[in-house]
């Protein structure tokens, strides 16, 4: 029998549910303005952001008249963009920061660091935006760390969404493809290369006789056919890892 305490409790339980959704919620939004976003989860925001380096030629940032290291900085957002941090993401673990390209449930982040005047104190010189999503760049979810972008990776976070997932496999089977044919290639030309010199050394010239190099020639020419197609059976994937990010951001 659900009694009037029953009720009462489910409408409690209910009502923290709620403010936790909330609080969670709160937590992705992008503040706005410019801003420093820390590895500590902590919010400096700025009427002005600028990098600098000091003697050493270690970078921080001026957010207004406080200074911070470049290392603690996780986001940036300012009047050219929004950037994040890949030290964690390089082998040097230097300070390195990429510019968000695409934003949305997933965000997707420019492969090449973005460089600016450091004397100036502006980030000011942009690099063009890439035409296809590829396996060099970065991404990730809200304020959540950066991930390269692979099959390995974006099929974890692609998981809610199965018609996302079905692009993506689309992509790995390309790929696959496309190394198939590039092994194949390179036994073709190989065996075309093997082949010609045999039959150049079992050829006797004195007596008048002309190596017949057709099947070398053969093989050849099949393993560069295989090499042109294993090169743009590899460049179409791309197209199919791109069709799985927008199809997630759109659903």
């Amino acid at each position: 029998m659900i009694t009037h305490t029953h009720v009462t409790d489910m409408k409690n339980l209910f009502i923290i549910a709620l403010a936790c959704y909330g609080l969670g919620a709160r937590a992705q939004q992008q503040p706005s303005g410019n801003y420093l976003y820390l590895y500590s989860d902590s919010l400096v925001q700025a009427e002005r952001i600028r990098l600098r380096a000091d003697a050493l030629n270690s970078f921080y940032f001026r957010a207004d008249s406080r200074r911070v290291p470049a290392s603690q900085v996780k986001f940036f957002s300012s009047d050219e963009g929004f950037f994040a941090n890949t030290r964690r993401l390089n082998l040097a673990n230097v300070s390195s920061f990429s510019e968000r390209i695409l934003e949305g449930r997933l965000n997707l982040y420019q492969q090449q660091p973005y460089l600016g005047d450091v004397g100036s104190g502006y980030y000011g010189r942009r690099r063009p935006v890439p035409e296809m999503v590829d396996t060099r760049m970065y991404y990730n979810k809200g304020f959540e760390d950066l991930k390269r972008v692979s099959y390995a990776n974006l099929s974890g976070d692609l998981a809610d969404n199965p018609q996302s997932l079905a692009i993506l496999e689309r992509y790995r089977q390309k790929r696959r493809t496309s190394t198939i044919m590039y092994g194949a290639a390179g036994a073709a030309i190989l065996g075309g290369l093997a082949a010609f010199l045999v039959t150049g050394a079992n050829t006797n010239l004195s007596a008048g006789r002309r190596p017949q190099f057709g099947a070398s020639l053969l093989l050849l020419g099949i393993g560069s056919g295989l090499a042109v197609g294993g090169y743009t059976t590899g460049a179409s994937a791309g197209r199919h890892l791109e069709d799985a990010v927008d199809h997630y951001n759109r659903h």
